[in-house]
């Protein structure tokens, strides 16, 4: 997991910029109106872990990329993360034949 000390607006703005949206398309397709995503993206108002969900979900934001918005934002990360030499190995025993 990456660690970031930026804010949590500044993290989600980057991710809308990336995927080049407007301000008024992500507001309206995650419920929320223009005004209060922008207080969110300047930092005047603080998001709950829903609308960070809901805003990630919109932006297509990766799972592991998430994670580092929950912190920012305050909250745990949400999803899970091995190294990638553990894939497939989650309950099963390894048999060499």
């Amino acid at each position: 997991m990456t660690t970031t000390t930026a804010p949590v607006g500044a993290l989600l703005r980057r991710w809308r910029e990336r995927r080049r949206r407007s301000q008024l398309d992500v507001a309206l397709a995650a419920e929320l109106s223009t005004r209060h995503l922008s207080c969110v993206e300047t930092g005047r108002a603080h998001p709950s872990r829903d609308m960070i969900r809901r805003l990630c979900d919109e932006l297509d934001v990766p799972l592991r990329e998430r994670n580092p918005i929950y912190l920012a934002a305050g909250f745990a990360p949400v999803h899970r993360e091995r190294p990638l030499d553990d894939l497939g190995r989650r309950g099963r025993l390894w048999r060499r034949c």
